[in-house]
């Protein structure tokens, strides 16, 4: 790794909230040891680092060794439900998943299609969703890029 590099994954690990990421990526230059073309872009992004990885996987080992590093005791890792992260906070009780909004909604309409005595219910917590959409919206419209994270609308300093 060369010292840059170094330097960024050393601030990231002593920073508590993450989002995590991957996405298949296709190379394709024949590479020694991997069969195909399908690699993946990984993504870590705290509040000063975002750590890309290209794996030619998408196992759980590339994010356990990602925070393998992590200085903490308590993080959040804000991610989807991909099975690579329950492997991650599984093997690390210090890491607490927060799983994607995006998904939940989406577990709530299907939900509601598939069990119609459910739809009243479901749609409740569609709506709360919504608010939490609306206030993250008037939480990203307070930030000022000109000032410290400590400066910030205490909507901002709350979370770090």
């Amino acid at each position: 790794m060369n010292h840059a590099i170094e330097a960024a994954y050393k601030k990231q690990m002593e920073e508590v909230v993450f989002n995590g990421d991957e996405t298949r990526w296709f190379v394709i230059e024949q590479i020694d040891g991997k069969t195909g073309h399908r690699w993946y872009l990984w993504v870590f992004r705290s509040v000063s680092v975002i750590f890309y990885l290209m794996a030619p996987t998408r196992g759980a080992d590339v994010p356990k060794i990602h925070f393998a590093g992590i200085k903490s005791l308590e993080i959040v890792v804000v991610c989807d439900r991909y099975t690579a992260y329950k492997s991650l906070a599984s093997a690390n009780e210090e890491i607490t998943l927060a799983f994607c909004w995006a998904y939940m909604r989406r577990d709530f309409l299907d939900t509601a299609r598939s069990y119609p005595e459910f739809e009243e219910w479901t749609f409740g917590w569609i709506e709360m969703i919504r608010e939490l959409y609306q206030i993250n919206g008037e939480r990203v419209n307070s930030f000022h890029a000109d000032l410290a994270i400590e400066e910030q609308n205490q909507i901002w300093v709350r979370l770090f």
